[in-house]
């Protein structure tokens, strides 16, 4: 699974977009995938587990969750804990997380401009969840959180939003997809060893 994670109005909509038509492009079908506000009743040890699979392109997922919860000045529901259990989990399919900062100063007028088109801009709170992603980015870390193998992409201005960078989105899932048939080979040849195949042979 590519995971997409940021802030509010960062691109991250319109970069799913354009994996999962390079992917396609490439023969490997990938679909879009989000989340809207999740219910009180989520169990976030074991709700997640059933959308992770090789050809989902996720719009927010488990760092979003950690990081917006923070951001709107309540504890986030997934605790260290529960987070490193779930990177065990997805790193079993070779998920991939982009995680989208924004500079500071683009990002403050970015969303003054969104919030006179559109009027539902929470500036404060994407503000914050900015910060908190670019923590990540410089940290590695975001507070008592270990965070993962991320790949940090940074934007600085209305052209390097990341749909807007096609050799990146193009290395991504030419990096996902070797990752998958990487595994695929490898579990191919382990099958063939417990039948009592060697597919090296």
């Amino acid at each position: 699974m590519l995971i997409v994670e940021g802030s509010n109005l960062v691109g991250k909509t319109m970069l799913v977009g354009s994996l999962c038509h390079v992917a396609n492009k490439q023969g490997y079908a990938m679909i879009p995938q989000s989340f809207g506000k999740l219910p009180d009743t989520w169990d976030f040890s074991t709700d997640y587990l059933p959308y992770v699979n090789n050809q989902t392109v996720m719009d927010r997922f488990i760092l979003s969750e950690i990081i917006q919860g923070e951001a709107s000045e309540h504890d986030s529901r997934i605790s260290p804990q529960i987070y490193e259990a779930l990177q065990m989990y997805l790193s079993s399919f070779s998920c991939m997380t982009i995680s989208i900062s924004v500079d500071r100063s683009f990002y403050e007028k970015h969303l003054r401009i969104e919030n006179t088109r559109k009027g539902n801009v929470n500036f404060a709170e994407s503000m914050k969840a900015n910060n908190g992603f670019l923590e990540l980015r410089d940290t590695s870390t975001f507070h008592n959180y270990g965070i993962g193998a991320v790949y940090n992409y940074h934007v600085e201005g209305y052209r390097s939003f990341p749909s807007n960078n096609a050799s990146f989105v193009e290395d991504i899932v030419s990096t996902y997809i070797k990752n998958i048939e990487s595994i695929d080979k490898d579990v191919s040849v382990r099958d063939n060893r417990l039948l009592g195949h060697d597919a090296r042979r």
